[in-house]
């Protein structure tokens, strides 16, 4: 197990070292008990410097007990967002999107709730169309449709989307789109969204149906027209 042979293989080397650091005291002349004994008045204070240490072990072990996540997958949690990379028995080791590697002690990560997004179903898209103010009726009920007829046809795209004109904003119409890309792979699912806009975007034109365009713009324009912008010359 990617997770497990890793600790064991710490373990085996720290048992393996006190043991051989053992015998050579043993060896050397001293009693290894008597030192154990003496230790043993100290035990409080090192119980409060091991503290952390303790509670990093004990964060570990809820971690292997509960496995909200394992080495690959992609997590999002309080401040961090990466790919696991390693678990030990003090921290967990992400590498962040920027490429950089951050290590979270393990009290922190069993205290955090987590996101795994490697176990997501599938991915949300939800957006929202504007539509110009101009726009005829029979034309808001065609774009709807065309809208919930392309994603019916896609075997990307999961059942129990939503595509309603849900608003009428201060220069719009607005038509809520709200579906799930049946991946969850980030370059699969930046592929749907891409070639579904393309997809409205063809339908619209087709059907002479307009995006709304900011108020500064002349209300007029439709696609294709080169559009000019009022307070300067650009066009």
């Amino acid at each position: 197990d990617d997770q497990l042979l890793p600790i064991i293989r710490k373990t085996v080397k720290a048992l393996l070292f006190i043991g051989g650091f053992t015998i050579l005291l043993e060896n050397m002349g001293y009693k290894v008990t008597s030192l154990l004994t003496g230790l043993g008045i100290g035990g409080l204070a090192i119980a409060l410097a091991a503290k952390d240490s303790l509670s990093n072990f004990f964060g570990s072990i809820m971690i292997f007990t509960d496995k909200p996540f394992v080495i690959g997958d992609w997590v999002i949690f309080t401040g961090y967002e990466g790919i696991i990379e390693d678990i030990g028995l003090r921290s967990t080791k992400v590498r962040t999107w920027k490429d950089t590697l951050v290590t979270i002690p393990n009290s922190v990560v069993a205290a955090a709730s987590i996101e795994n997004v490697t176990r997501w179903n599938a991915r949300r898209v939800s957006t929202t169309l504007k539509l110009r103010m101009d726009t005829p009726p029979e034309k808001m009920d065609l774009a709807v449709n065309c809208i919930r007829k392309l994603l019916d046809d896609r075997k990307d795209v999961n059942d129990g989307h939503y595509i309603f004109y849900n608003n009428i904003d201060e220069y719009s119409h607005n038509i809520m789109i709200y579906y799930f890309a049946a991946t969850t792979i980030w370059r699969d699912y930046l592929r749907v969204r891409q070639e579904i806009f393309i997809e409205i975007l063809q339908a619209f034109q087709k059907n002479g149906i307009c995006l709304a365009l900011p108020a500064e713009i002349k209300a007029d324009t439709k696609f294709g027209e080169t559009v000019e912008y009022t307070g300067n010359n650009q066009s």
